[in-house]
């Protein structure tokens, strides 16, 4: 079946140039943007659901797979090329009008905004000219297949296909003006128009989506064995529609996905001051007989929502006993929107949907949750749609929530969408950059931009100073004093408020990070601040804190990372305290590497402990790992064996010197000048009998005399142990 459709894919005869249309979001318009080729004219006209958009040029299409990548079905809900003229039919259900306009003679932008069409604009004509009634506040989306009458493909000679059985009873899959008198042939039957009709339906439908159209990869010619093969009645599997009606979105367990009319936040919000819209939906919450009016409450509550008043939308749902069956959604929003935990979210399992409740579904999961196959299309789609103060509350959580995902690419467009918003405070902007940066490793650049933001004051300082102490312990780096008093005093101006966890740890982390290890230990920071403290004793504490706090009690477990435990182990192995280094770097994995060996290694020499030493350096011959190897062996009394060892480090003096220790006389006599060939000579030096008690009695003075002198040259120039 695959290569009869791409026979006759194969078979059109116009070569097509394919305009890809893409799309963005904004407050107050969607916008399209179509690349088209040099020297095409455009026009743009009323329809009676939209617009239409027609072109100059031959073998033009349009490519509308990813028009609803980055925009909701608010305003414009749906788009196709009408087969036959080739028009681009854009659908609305939005009291709003298309302004198109064309950028660098190439690029032609059309912006579908909220309102009414300025007066005499000439878009609000059809492209013959003739008025069009007013488009309705909501459009009827464009049907999935035409009506019968118009889907009737006619070839030139009057014959026409239909692949659906006439309403009424209609019985004829193929129609003709006049019927043909006789039988009908069934071998080597003229199948043009059946294949110029599979053409046209064939590229309605990859334009609507349904199909995928693949050409050959071999490049060899296609055959097909016996006669040709036609099928009137119904194929498994198969089902002929004459209307497609909505499937709703589901999850990959088959639960049906929450919609995008039930997470609508931009639409449930009012016009005017926000204090005047929240007393005007409370007068209304209660009335005759002092009873609830539910319409009344749910408008309240979406309104609340849509302000980003989670608290007092929860609130009133339980006050006045909101019956609308969205409250279950209506709580979880509420809860998300103040960042509060929830048991049994509605939005769980929903990362996946192709709706905006993937957005509320990662918002919604614990941190510690791992989320998997996130809809990031659908995230970026819905959270654009959100009203500006709402995007600008939910950035900075989303996009740590998307960092944690892995997803630096999702974190960049939400802080870039939020950065989009105009009015905000330049501090606000700062902050958000800042966290992109953040996730980019340019901590340095965030430290310096922090700091002077924190300088500044004002409602971003918390932040400011909770994303400076990060950058700087990140970085390893020390703080200036004052930072540790300046965040006791936030953590206390915010006690209850949301910001109170993070300035806890950004204050117990600053404190180590300014010096006060003291203050830091006496916090008793949770485990991963505790990790943080510990790096930080490595990298910038003193020595007087590495001893105070660094000399554990035997048996206490070590809670640093790796990395801060083994530095940890340097400074004091450094400060010649080996046991305490050893209780840090703990027993080695049998898949540790040549520096934790080496360090290893160290240690228990230190420790007097030389037969450790040769264990952990097994099948090591680095030039540090011989030296330790010779001065284990030394240390073992076996320096006939370090004298080896010494000799393959290439140290020749420390070589000689464990020839010497070993007694090896001849061999140190042959050595260079020094101490050692001295006393190595007259060790091994036989002089001649002397014959006579006089000349005995003398040599063996002047032997007395050398040998003395050479063990004092000897003493002298052996460092003692």
């Amino acid at each position: 079946m695959r290569w009869l459709l791409i026979l006759l894919w194969l078979a059109s005869p116009v070569t097509a140039q394919t305009i890809a249309v893409s799309s963005g979001e904004h407050d107050t318009y969607s916008r399209l943007v179509l690349p088209l080729p040099d020297g095409t004219e455009w026009k743009v006209g009323r329809t009676a659901a939209g617009y239409e958009l027609a072109l100059t040029g031959e073998g033009l299409r349009f490519d509308l797979s990813r028009v609803f990548d980055l925009i909701p079905k608010t305003r414009l809900t749906g788009a196709f090329a009408d087969p036959v003229t080739g028009r681009l039919q854009l659908l609305l259900r939005c009291v709003c009008h298309a302004l198109p306009f064309q950028l660098d003679g190439r690029t032609l932008v059309i912006d579908l905004r909220d309102g009414a069409a300025p007066p005499g604009s000439s878009f609000e004509l059809a492209l013959d000219g003739s008025a069009v009634p007013p488009l309705l506040a909501v459009a009827q989306q464009r049907p999935r297949a035409r009506p019968l009458s118009s889907s009737i493909e006619t070839d030139p000679a009057g014959q026409s296909y239909d692949w659906i059985a006439l309403r009424g009873g209609g019985t004829a899959a193929v129609q003709t003006a006049a019927p043909a008198a006789g039988p009908m042939r069934h071998t080597n039957p003229d199948l043009s128009p059946l294949r110029d009709t599979l053409i046209r339906q064939l590229s309605r439908g990859a334009a609507d989506g349904v199909i995928e159209l693949a050409l050959p990869t071999t490049g060899a010619e296609m055959t097909f064995a016996g006669e040709t093969q036609m099928r009137v009645t119904k194929l498994p599997g198969l089902a002929v529609q004459e209307e497609r009606t909505a499937v709703a979105e589901v999850q990959p367990d088959g639960a049906a996905c929450i919609p995008d009319t039930a997470l609508a936040l931009s639409d449930w919000g009012g016009e005017g001051e926000t204090a005047l819209q929240i007393a005007a939906a409370r007068s209304a919450l209660v009335g005759e007989f002092d009873k609830p009016d539910q319409t009344a409450v749910s408008q309240s509550v979406r309104l609340l929502l849509h302000l980003g008043f989670g608290a007092e939308a929860e609130l009133t749902i339980g006050a006045f006993g909101a019956t609308d069956p969205d409250v279950p959604i209506w709580n979880s929003l509420a809860r998300i929107l103040d960042d509060r935990a929830q048991a049994d979210s509605p939005f769980a399992k929903m990362a996946g949907c192709d709706t905006a409740a993937a957005l509320w579904a990662v918002l919604a999961a614990p941190a510690d949750t791992a989320l998997t196959g996130v809809n990031v299309p659908a995230v970026q789609r819905a959270f654009s749609a959100l009203p500006a103060h709402l995007r600008l509350h939910l950035a900075p959580r989303l996009a740590e929530r998307a960092q944690s995902l892995g997803n630096d690419e999702l974190a960049r467009a939400v802080i870039t969408a939020a950065n989009r918003v105009t009015g905000q405070p330049k501090g606000a902007q700062v902050l958000l950059q800042a966290r992109v940066d953040m996730a980019d490793g340019r901590l340095a650049e965030v430290a310096a931009e922090m700091e002077t933001l924190l300088a500044e004051g004002g409602p971003t300082a918390a932040e400011a100073l909770i994303l400076l102490v990060q950058a700087r312990a990140g970085l390893d780096e020390p703080l200036a004093p004052q930072i540790p008093g300046i965040a006791a005093a936030m953590l206390q101006e915010h006690a209850g408020a949301v910001l109170e966890p993070d300035l806890r740890r950004a204050w117990q982390v600053s404190m180590a990070a300014a010096g006060d290890f003291a203050g830091a230990f006496a916090a008793k920071p949770d485990a991963p601040t505790m990790a943080q403290v510990w790096r930080l004793l490595a990298h910038v504490g003193t020595d007087d804190a590495v001893l105070t706090y660094g000399i554990l009690p035997q048996g206490a477990p070590v809670t640093a990372e790796r990395a801060a435990a083994e530095l940890l182990a340097e400074r004091l192995l450094g400060m010649g305290f080996a046991d305490a280094a050893s209780h840090w770097l703990g027993p080695l994995p049998e898949d540790a590497g040549e520096a934790d060996r080496l360090l290893r290694a160290r240690i228990d020499l230190a420790r007097a402990d030389g037969r450790a030493v040769l264990s952990t350096l097994a099948g090591v011959t680095s030039a540090e790992a011989l030296i330790l190897k010779a001065k284990a062996e030394q240390m073992l009394g076996q320096p006939e064996m370090a004298r080896v060892t010494w000799a393959v480090a290439g140290d020749e003096a420390a070589s000689l010197q464990a020839a010497g220790w070993a007694q090896q006389w001849a061999d140190v006599a042959q050595g260079p000048e020094g101490a050692w060939q001295s006393a190595a000579i007259a060790v091994t030096d036989q002089p001649a009998p002397l014959t006579g008690p006089l000349a005995q009695g003398k040599a063996l003075v002047e032997e007395s005399a050398a040998m003395r002198a050479n063990l004092d040259l000897l003493l002298s120039s052996v460092p003692a142990p």
